[in-house]
């Protein structure tokens, strides 16, 4: 049975990073594109079951709230944002951006970005910005830091744009919390003032897909990746045999404009096997 849970994931061995890709993002264009033809990337499946927590489980990202879940749905999501919290404070560990050490820093999430709350105030009104958020950011989880960068934890996230595909000590933000929950809290904050209400939507729109099952799936989500949901069974080669199609046009429409990425020339099961 199809799970919303299940996501297009692209990881980046060189940086020791992998993305989740939210489900209204395209695969082409929002992360392929940006590919060296000689890249050890590589994009694959796989479950996370706290993607949608924000909405299935809102009592624990919003503990402060003592109604139901519909009634704290509503009170966070209005016309055009959701609200953040505004408790998301924790000590952060943020890499030197020339060695391999790792500053602490106590640090309050921001609409605008991450600051750091001075250890002379006991205030929020003094805060010192630490990372400012802009429309080209993306988030990034950690992929063994503790080995590869020495991290203090494997609670790690990072903040790059998305076309930074060499490591990059002015444009990659390596940062790390102390426990599960504060990761968590941190992670889904910053989605939220990224992608805001659009993630609402998406949760909405794979709650439907989930419902009607694969039948309807091509007319739900015309223009999206359409495998992320699937779970592994026994069924699942003819099932992405029978939808994968729209993706394989994507690629070669993109391969048109941009040749770094697979040759024009190769077969649309090429186009399969180069991309994903």
């Amino acid at each position: 049975r199809p799970t919303l849970n299940y996501s297009i994931v692209e990881d980046l061995p060189d940086l020791h990073l992998y993305r989740i890709f939210e489900d209204h993002q395209n695969l082409i264009n929002d992360g392929l594109i940006y590919w060296a033809r000689d890249t050890c990337n590589r994009i694959y499946f796989q479950e996370h079951q706290n993607k949608y927590m924000i909405f299935e489980e809102p009592k624990t990202f919003f503990p402060r709230s003592d109604k139901i879940l519909d009634d704290i749905i509503i009170d966070v999501i209005s016309i055009d944002t959701i609200n953040l919290p505004d408790d998301i404070t924790s000590t952060l560990y943020i890499k030197d951006k020339n060695r391999k050490l790792w500053k602490k820093y106590t640090c309050i999430l921001r609409q605008s970005g991450i600051y750091q709350i001075p250890k002379s105030s006991s205030t929020k009104q003094d805060l010192v910005c630490l990372l400012k958020f802009d429309s080209n950011i993306q988030l990034y989880h950690a992929n063994n830091w503790i080995e590869s960068l020495r991290s203090p934890t494997s609670y790690g996230f990072a903040l790059k744009p998305a076309h930074i595909q060499k490591k990059s000590n002015k444009y990659i933000h390596y940062l790390c919390t102390n426990t599960s929950d504060e990761y968590q809290h941190w992670i889904n904050g910053i989605r939220i003032i990224l992608y805001g209400l659009q993630l609402y939507k998406n949760y909405q729109q794979m709650s439907q897909v989930v419902d009607d099952e694969i039948d309807n799936l091509v007319n739900l989500l015309p223009n999206q990746h359409y495998l992320n949901f699937i779970t592994p069974s026994s069924s699942m080669h003819h099932s992405i045999s029978s939808i994968s199609s729209p993706i394989n046009q994507i690629i070669y429409d993109a391969t048109e404009s941009h040749k770094t990425l697979i040759d024009i020339d190769s077969t649309s099961t090429k186009y399969m096997s180069h991309s994903l």
